[in-house]
């Protein structure tokens, strides 16, 4: 389950249900609406993955592919438009932040769609085995959880152009990442024992 501030998607064996505005539901292939509804199926079976930032779209695996819609705000390079994004289809988990999104992959890369100067485009950072990666882009910077518990980040604006992580927390549980463009805020955060450890 995810959600914005405009509606939300469910993910339940397979198939992705949405509700919210049009830019959430109206997606090519949607089924129609259910009588008595306030969600659709929006993609019927293959998703493996979803994900959700704030009020800027949505973006889900779907047979592997990377799928995005929603009301996006001219971010990601989408503005509102519904396209497969990254079109390989060895991608396994999707994050979303607000001037990029990333996907890990079965060959142990991880797969960014990133929008720098206005410029979209889609980087890949080779041989980075993350258990999940985690869109943190105010400064289009990109971490990851990594098995064993380590939380790895890549520095602002990929530069240089093949970089290398930094680690930023160990013994971690669970992570999450949150970017707030009108505050010019990014955190991470990962659960460490019974305490929240947060950088950003």
């Amino acid at each position: 389950f995810v959600h914005g501030t405009r509606g939300g998607c469910l993910l339940k064996n397979g198939a992705l249900q949405c509700w919210g505005p049009p830019g959430y539901t109206n997606i090519q292939g949607a089924l129609p609406f259910a009588a008595g509804a306030n969600a659709r199926v929006v993609i019927a079976s293959g998703v493996t993955d979803v994900a959700s930032r704030g009020k800027y779209g949505i973006c889900a695996v779907v047979n592997g592919t990377v799928r995005c819609w929603g009301n996006a705000d001219g971010v990601n390079g989408l503005q509102d438009l519904d396209a497969v994004i990254l079109p390989s289809t060895d991608n396994v988990q999707v994050s979303l932040g607000y001037f990029t999104f990333c996907a890990t992959t079965t060959t142990n890369d991880v797969r960014c769609h990133i929008t720098i100067a206005g410029t979209p485009g889609n980087r890949v950072i080779r041989n980075w085995p993350l258990v999940e990666v985690l869109a943190t882009d105010w400064l289009y910077s990109i971490c990851g959880l990594k098995a064993g518990g380590i939380i790895e980040c890549l520095p602002s604006g990929f530069n240089p152009p093949n970089p290398v992580p930094t680690v930023k927390l160990t013994g971690v549980t669970q992570a999450e990442s949150s970017a707030y463009y009108n505050l010019g805020v990014e955190h991470t955060c990962g659960l460490v024992g019974r305490d929240l450890k947060c950088f950003g």
